[in-house]
């Protein structure tokens, strides 16, 4: 390293340094710190505007300042001056390896390390005793893993323990380990699915399936709400995706009591993810942190679901902060101009500035965000209770082994424009034993103006005899359903098949003429044959046309199967007479 870099770095660490003192000092006399000075304090220590780990800086009295920010991009490395602070901080919060003591873990098999934080580390074990997996979250030990820390790792395992819920990541077994019990964990249910960011990072979500995530997650906070737990740390890398795509939130460790005034965290204090903390959250005002600041941070992530980023993003954490407080968000739409302007009106309401403006409850955001995709996964689930009446008694019970997940809008092709048309997704014994389902609609035939009216009220179920009289097999679970209920109130009638993605076709520019040939009589052939099992005579006359093609065809096959006829029964009149099969003769 060259001299000026390297007295740079001293400079840098010495800078640091003396801003730890003096926040200890002054926070000794009894001041109250301001969060934002210290932030700016620190990045002009530094040299770092944007630090990219999560920071943790103790301070007497009960005081603390925590500052997480979204983690670096992929190949992204952080300055030397931020890696000097990384290091102080790691320090004092203890940062050694933090791997968890074998002696108090008899019972945990360690896979590997899953996640690092900046209070805890998270490891994939295999529980031996009921030889299942699950996740083990260890406190980070260090001389700094004082009661405070160790009180603020416990409240993060009761908040979690106490909320059984669905959408929430269960907490199995708290515990300590080590020579003197100075490795605190607890253990959870181990998700190997993505996180909602990952699925974010990938690619932003549809409208529908971004509204149908939030809806699910917020009665999870609600439900949180209503047990007196505030998760203060909502975004959507502690949103993981679990099997069926169920979403389930995890990560309680900024968790508060609702009305407990013995908290971990005092006025002026800044907890969370920046881009993510409602205005009250990021200006250190505890005291106005509720219910409706876990409503903004839904908002947040509802924003970056269907943008792809947060509602606020700044060279510098400084800038964020600023803009959470003092500006409004890019409307989603300007960054996602097929975002439904109901979703984004939802979104927008969440993120107002005066909490008193956003949704009261996440139960009336869930209620507002999940209409939509609620009425009509009613309207899919009747169709699907009125299809299985259709089935055959055993191909019923065959379909009540699997249960619906999910469901998708398919893209129609061009013959079946303007028609509606869903796709299921069931699974079956476990997710790797799934069922897709099509649900398509019926619409009356072309044929209708010039030949009546069919005989069939139902039109899915016309397509349904029609494909079951002229196809040779046709699919086990082939259905229809008449829908009195849909999202535009017309009733429409649907045909239900399995989806199999099993068609092909032939490019007819390029075909060369012997082929066009043999083309056109397969497509004659398998035309011919499913008329023939109609039955129609007149169809079938049409297809034999006046020549005697086919009567000499008929007669070359009855002729034929005489003669074998025959052979059949010299070659069994042989065998009886050498014996070789036994004959009997009985009398009439």
């Amino acid at each position: 390293m060259p001299a000026a870099s390297s007295r740079a770095g001293a400079d840098s660490e010495k800078s640091v340094h003396q801003l730890l003192e003096d926040w200890q000092a002054r926070a000794a006399r009894g001041e109250r710190l301001q969060p934002h000075e210290m932030l700016t304090a620190l990045a002009e220590a530094t040299g770092d505007a944007s630090p990219d780990l999560p920071a943790t800086v103790e301070l007497p009295g009960n005081q603390s300042a925590t500052v997480s920010v979204r983690p670096p991009a992929e190949g992204a490395s952080p300055s030397g001056a931020f890696e000097r602070l990384s290091s102080r901080w790691k320090a004092l919060s203890g940062g050694g390896n933090g791997e968890p003591a074998a002696d108090g873990l008899a019972d945990y098999e360690l896979l590997r390390e899953v996640a690092r934080g900046g209070m805890g580390v998270v490891y994939e074990v295999r529980q031996k005793s009921l030889n299942r997996i699950v996740a083990l979250k260890m406190i980070r030990a260090g001389e700094l893993a004082d009661a405070e820390d160790v009180a603020r790792f416990y409240s993060e395992a009761e908040a979690a323990a106490n909320l059984r819920h669905p959408n929430i990541v269960a907490v199995y077994e708290v515990g300590r380990a080590g020579p003197a019990g100075e490795h605190h964990y607890f253990t959870m249910d181990f998700v190997a699915g993505p996180s909602l960011l990952e699925l974010i990072r990938k690619q932003p979500l549809d409208g529908m399936r971004a509204a149908r995530h939030l809806a699910k997650i917020a009665r999870a906070i609600q439900f949180a709400h209503d047990r007196g737990v505030l998760h203060r740390d909502l975004k959507p890398s502690n949103i993981l995706i679990g099997e069926g795509g169920e979403p389930l939130v995890t990560d309680f460790g900024l968790a508060k009591r609702i009305g407990n005034d013995s908290q971990l965290t005092i006025a002026g204090t800044v907890i969370g993810t920046p881009s993510y903390m409602p205005p009250e959250q990021a200006a250190g005002n505890l005291n106005q942190v509720g219910p409706h600041s876990d409503v903004y941070s839904l908002g947040a992530v509802l924003y970056e679901c269907v943008t792809g980023r947060p509602p606020f993003v700044a060279a510098n954490i400084m800038d964020v902060f600023q803009q959470v407080m003092q500006d409004e968000p890019v409307p989603p739409s300007k960054l996602s101009p097929k975002l439904p302007r109901d979703l984004e009106t939802i979104c927008l309401k969440c993120l107002q500035k005066d909490r008193h403006r956003r949704y009261p409850s996440a139960a009336d955001l869930a209620a507002e965000a999940g209409l939509p995709f609620e009425r009509l996964e009613g309207v899919i689930h009747q169709l699907f209770r009125e299809y299985r009446r259709t089935l055959q008694q055993d191909r019923r019970h065959l379909l009540e082994e699997f249960r619906m997940v999910d469901l998708a809008r398919k893209v129609v092709g061009v013959g079946s424009v303007g028609t509606r048309c869903w796709i299921l997704l069931l699974l079956g014994r476990d997710s790797n034993d799934p069922l897709f389902l099509q649900i398509k609609e019926a619409q009356a035939s072309v044929l209708e103006p010039y030949l009546g009216k069919s005989q069939y009220k139902n039109h899915g179920q016309r397509v349904v005899a029609g494909q079951r009289l002229m196809q040779a097999t046709s699919d086990i679970l082939l259905g229809w359903v008449h829908s009195k209920e849909t999202l535009d109130g017309a009733e429409r009638d649907f045909f239900v098949r399995q989806l199999w993605d099993w068609k092909t076709s032939v490019d007819l520019d390029t075909i060369l003429p012997l082929g066009l040939e043999l083309y056109g009589q397969v497509c004659g052939f398998l035309l011919a044959r499913a008329h023939a099992r109609s039955g129609d005579r007149i169809a079938i006359a049409s297809y034999l046309g006046k020549g005697d093609t086919f009567d000499r065809a008929l007669a070359e096959f009855a002729v034929a199967y005489a003669d074998q006829n025959e052979r059949d029964h010299a070659a069994l009149r042989t065998a009886a007479d050498e014996g070789r099969i036994p004959v009997q003769q009985e009398g009439l």
